[in-house]
């Protein structure tokens, strides 16, 4: 975490994600299939080469989600609970941002305070 930003731009992420779940584990096991048909060259060591690559990208993004969700950039705000002087609990929201943004959005995410 640096300067209150994620490690990470969400697109960035969901790349990387996609590669270390979908592309790369495919791409090595066609190339690991096709050698076995076809022939072709040093295939342990491609397939092997992609699955470290893999588990290496694979273990930037945890430490980046760790990071995210440690810090306060998961939250769209706080929902601050209090007492009225009659003993009445009160809640309110405190928005980190423009309401409007949240029209976009699937879920919102709120921290108690």
């Amino acid at each position: 975490m640096t300067n209150g930003s994620p490690i990470l731009k969400d697109n960035v992420y969901n790349f990387l994600k996609n590669l270390v779940q979908i592309v790369l584990p495919a791409a090595a096991t066609l190339y690991l299939s096709m050698a076995g048909i076809w022939g072709l060259p040093a295939a342990e060591q491609v397939a092997g080469s992609m699955a470290a690559i893999a588990t290496f990208i694979g273990v930037l993004l945890r430490i980046s989600t760790k990071a995210y969700n440690a810090s306060d950039l998961s939250f769209d705000g706080n929902m601050v609970v209090s007492e009225s002087e009659d003993g009445v609990t009160l809640y309110s929201l405190e928005l980190n941002g423009d309401p409007e943004a949240l029209l976009t959005k699937k879920s919102v995410s709120f921290k108690v305070n």
